[in-house]
């Protein structure tokens, strides 16, 4: 009847974590609250902060020990509806804060964050205590251990989250706190990468004298609904880099732009990005796998470049 009632993706996907969340609950012998009933949505199927927190908040001074499936909620009808990624992780950061726990631990199947990704680097060492900034731009260029919205429920809260192994309990795992006075036992806290990278080096001889110079380039991105992700620049060059899956279609109207205006272009694409996180600074490396500038090959393209910005 659920199913015949209640009929979609949505519904479909989370009964897993559902019927799990009771095997589990009568297992521990824990009580079992269902997501639905205490993880809200509006009806346009936007996540309800506030009014999930009051709901829950309030269902747990009932409860001394709970099992709550992570990954979906309701909307007003009672539709289920599923977060759109790591799901599982915000769900666990929203019962941490109505809760008002001391400490929210996830556990995974890693011992926390690795300082480079183990896909890649054979054996890394794990990362003993990383901060929410260092967190957030870790997980944006791809590590993929927790996600990176789950830390804003409780970032306010001053909750630390403890990553930990459920196959490996022994493992103090990764902790990740607001700020830390912490000497990092390495120069670097860890390093990840991102695929999928263009960029637009715009050359004019006294750009940086021109005044809205900075502006205009800008607003030939935003006129052509195209995203920045990052933006260093020089005396008399400035570079933008884009998706380049975004940049593709729109590229000829951005180009048209400058060549109208008698400005140089330099145009690189399939560029990858590498962030290396020391503690308190973030450089971003960018290696060239194939350039073009005004249609001949760049000058030791192949070697790869790099760009770094503070």
């Amino acid at each position: 009847d659920d199913f015949s009632n209640k009929a979609g993706k949505d519904y479909a996907a989370s009964r897993g974590e559902y019927l799990n969340g009771i095997i589990m609950a009568n297992y521990l012998g824990y009580e079992f609250i269902d997501a639905a009933e205490v993880i809200l949505f509006d009806e346009n199927g936007t996540f309800m902060a506030d009014k999930t927190n009051e709901v829950l908040a309030a269902r747990l001074e009932t409860v001394e020990r709970a099992v709550i499936p992570g990954f979906y909620g309701s909307m007003p009808d009672g539709t289920i509806k599923t977060f759109s990624r790591g799901g599982s992780d915000l769900t666990g950061s929203i019962v941490a804060k109505a809760a008002k726990v001391d400490m929210y631990e996830n556990w995974t199947d890693v011992s926390g964050f690795m300082i480079a990704d183990p896909r890649i680097v054979k054996n890394p060492k794990s990362i003993d205590a990383i901060t929410y900034k260092e967190l957030r731009e870790l997980s944006y260029m791809g590590a993929t251990v927790l996600h990176e919205d789950a830390i804003f429920p409780i970032r306010k809260e001053g909750i630390p989250i403890n990553i930990r192994n459920t196959n490996a309990p022994e493992d103090k795992g990764t902790l990740i706190v607001e700020a830390t006075c912490r000497h990092p036992k390495y120069t670097i806290t860890g390093i990840a990468g991102k695929q999928g990278f263009a960029s637009i080096t715009i050359e004019k001889a006294m750009m940086n004298s021109e005044i809205g110079f900075c502006r205009r380039v800008l607003q030939v991105f935003e006129d052509n609904n195209i995203s920045i992700e990052h933006m260093p620049s020089g005396i008399d060059t400035m570079t933008v880099f884009v998706h380049q899956s975004e940049f593709e279609e729109k590229e000829q109207k951005v180009f048209d732009y400058f060549a109208a205006h008698k400005n140089k272009i330099v145009y690189a694409k399939d560029l990858a990005t590498l962030l290396d996180l020391p503690r308190d600074y973030v450089y971003k490396y960018i290696k060239n796998l194939r350039a073009k500038i005004d249609g001949e090959a760049l000058k030791n393209a192949d070697k790869g470049g790099f760009v770094l910005t503070l």
